[in-house]
This record gives C-alpha cells, sequence and structure tokens, in this order.
C-alpha cells in the first residue's frame, strides 16, 4: 500500500471552458518541453512516471491527476506539485489539492474518474465528439 497525492478539478469544467484548458495544456508541455518522461498521444498526454498519469486533451473529461509517491512511485512527487501549481495559475481554487498522507482524500472516486476517462476515450475513438 502507498500514499497518493493528487489535485481534482472542482467542479469539472464544462466544454465551453476548453480554450482555458488548452493554455493550461501549452504552460504543461512548454515546462516539460525537454522531459523524456512527457509522451503525446493523439488523445492524451502521457507522464510516463509511477501510475503514468494522464490529461486528456478535452478538459471535461478531466478529473484527478493522481499517483502512488511512496515507494517505485516517489518520482511522481514533483511533477505532481509542479502542475498543480500551474493547474492553480489557470484555474485558481477550482483545483484541489489533496495528500494521504495528512487524511485528505480526492473529492471524486476512482469509478467517477476512470468513467469520466473512458467516454471521453470511447466517444472520442469513434468519431463521435462531445459537445
Amino acid at each position: 500500500m502507498g500514499v497518493d497525492i493528487s489535485f481534482n478539478m472542482v467542479p469539472p469544467l464544462e466544454p465551453e471552458h476548453q480554450s482555458r484548458w488548452e493554455k493550461f495544456l501549452d504552460a504543461v508541455l512548454k515546462r516539460y518541453q525537454d522531459d523524456p518522461v512527457i509522451k503525446l498521444h493523439q488523445l492524451e498526454i502521457e507522464f510516463a512516471v509511477g501510475k503514468h498519469l494522464r490529461f486528456p486533451h478535452a478538459g471535461y473529461a478531466f478529473r484527478q491527476f493522481s499517483s502512488k509517491v511512496s515507494g517505485t512511485s516517489h518520482l511522481t512527487r514533483p511533477y505532481i506539485r509542479e502542475v498543480y501549481r500551474i493547474a492553480h495559475i489557470h484555474f485558481g481554487a477550482q483545483v484541489e489539492f489533496w495528500s494521504e498522507s495528512v487524511d485528505q482524500f480526492g473529492h471524486y472516486g476512482w469509478d467517477e474518474v476512470y468513467a469520466a476517462r473512458n467516454e471521453y476515450i470511447s466517444t472520442t475513438s469513434s468519431g463521435i465528439k462531445k459537445e
């Protein structure tokens, strides 16, 4: 068992705020432009460290950026903290940081986090874009 740290987007972004999300993603990519951990995929940006943290290209599908930060996943901590800092600049109090090490837990359950991601991937992959 390990300790998760994370930040949530509460409430989730509405599709009409996609331009804000894109500016946030641009800032993250600029910050990590020379970092081999960052992998760009068609539908997501992946941080290939720990649990392979991911951001969807569509902000409405994002709920949580989370990973264990103990054991072999200890390398994720600086990424989560820095990306949280960038998110806070773009979204203010709408991003909520939490850490199990101080008995804080995320706003969303894993079922909701995975459901939002899976819906985004399935609808986008099949050519249907959520409006």
